[in-house]
């Protein structure tokens, strides 16, 4: 089995940049995307990007956590699936059963993809659901995943810096809090100093 790249755009530059490894390697073209829906226009912008760059099937995964069902395409996507048709790209959009059960909802979904014969899984989600594509791509493209056994340390920052700790990597200094009065008294232990960043454990933003 030969692995693949996506070629995704770069925020660098407007030419398209391998995920990894080097420019030569052989383009993904069977790709599903998690999530990519939820931020407005960019899941339609990714489609429109894929199939101008010769994706021949691409499998669109909706979380219930999105808000943004499949029969629910804002109307940014009408172009976007236009754009699919007229380049010949099989499209198929599949809504995640509800749950927090990873491995469940990965055993419900796998079997309607494995026929399409996905080749990479990309994710553009940043919360729970980071597991179910860990173990979607794991399973169905193992060249190409980042593997499941990691996946909570991708999107628990808390889980995160210990991995990096453990590796023996520099990182900046770190603690978990879960009240406004907590965070305080490490600032005033002199266990923490100025600037602080405060992010949530499990979520974007900062503050």
């Amino acid at each position: 089995r030969t692995s693949c790249q996506p070629d995704l755009p770069s925020p660098d530059t407007p030419e398209s940049r391998p995920v990894r490894g080097d420019e030569d390697s052989r383009r993904c073209t069977r790709l599903a995307l998690m999530d990519m829906g939820q931020h407005e226009g960019k899941g339609a912008n990714m489609l429109q990007i894929l199939a101008e760059r010769g994706a021949e099937s691409i499998v669109d995964l909706r979380s219930p956590s999105r808000k943004l069902k499949c029969s629910q395409n804002a109307s940014d996507y009408a172009d976007a699936l236009q754009a699919l048709g007229a380049a010949g790209v099989q499209y198929t959009c599949i809504d995640l059963p509800e749950g927090d059960d990873a491995q469940a909802i990965a055993n419900e979904v796998l079997p309607l993809m494995r026929p399409l014969g996905i080749q990479a899984v990309i994710n553009g989600s940043f919360d729970d659901v980071v597991e179910v594509a860990d173990l979607i791509s794991e399973r169905l493209c193992p060249e190409t995943t980042n593997g499941y056994r990691l996946s909570e340390a991708r999107h628990d920052k808390a889980r995160m810096h210990e991995v990096v700790d453990e590796a023996g990597l520099r990182s900046l200094r770190s603690v978990e809090v879960h009240s406004y009065a907590a965070a305080v008294a490490h600032m005033r232990e002199g266990r923490a100093a100025w600037p602080v960043v405060l992010k949530p454990r499990r979520a974007g933003g900062t503050f």
